[in-house]
């Protein structure tokens, strides 16, 4: 395992401003109506990642997806399974267990004009540096995977609820290891792709579960086949 430091210093960090003075701008459109969706979305797209970064990421995890080398970081976790242990699902892929961690991970590289690939998503894991948990529990400090530290930056403490578009949860009573891979692989694109994400003010956090503002962000499809417009290597 490398200094993680060493590793670190090669990427931008805590760039995710503050919620605390969206807050003030934000308090009219606790009840929204009419036209009032997009003048509420025109104070808070200032607070998510430009698109571009969005559509670079957006290719990673379609091909992180691909490749079936690659673990699949699947949020749905219990005693049999818990967050951050290695699961092997009937296909023989290897899955994670793991709460919203990953996707904190995920939209904060993404923030941070963090422009990467896969050998370097391979080194995050070998050296345990993707959240898994906010707080790793009992049985689980035997898990392979035990990082609760958001390194690259922390929306939650800066005052952000990180909400999805499209929703994630797997709805399903089937044991991890039997759910369909299909589902599974979908699933990981959409809870990993920064596309499918948008941040709102913890304070104000009911707004992420309104339709009419959920609809304000939807954009390109999740996991879609958008070229990237340009590279920063690290």
């Amino acid at each position: 395992m490398k200094d993680l430091e060493s590793i670190l210093q090669n990427f931008n960090r805590n760039r995710i401003v503050s919620a605390s003075d969206f807050e003030k701008k934000m308090e009219k459109f606790q009840h929204l109506f009419g036209e009032s969706i997009n003048e509420l979305k025109v104070v808070l797209d200032s607070a998510q990642p430009e698109q571009v970064h969005k559509e670079w990421w957006a290719r990673l995890i379609r091909d992180w997806v691909e490749d079936e080398s690659m673990p699949l970081f699947i949020r749905k976790f219990n005693d049999k399974f818990p967050r951050g242990s290695e699961v092997i699902h009937s296909s023989g892929r290897v899955l994670i267990p793991c709460d919203n961690g990953p996707a904190h991970w995920s939209f904060s590289m993404c923030y941070n004009d963090n422009y990467i690939g896969l050998p370097q998503i391979k080194e995050f894991l070998s050296n345990d540096l993707i959240p898994v948990a906010f707080a790793i529990k009992g049985t689980e400090k035997q898990s392979k995977y035990r990082q609760t530290k958001h390194l690259i930056d922390t929306p939650n403490k800066k005052g952000w609820k990180i909400a999805h578009v499209a929703p994630v949860g797997l709805k399903t009573r089937t044991s991890l290891v039997d759910i369909p891979i299909e589902t599974l692989e979908e699933h990981f694109r959409k809870f990993m792709d920064p596309m499918n994400m948008f941040v709102v003010p913890i304070e104000l956090s009911g707004l992420a579960e309104i339709p009419e503002v959920i609809e304000a962000f939807k954009t390109e499809p999740i996991g879609g086949t958008i070229e990237p417009t340009h590279i920063k290597s690290h």
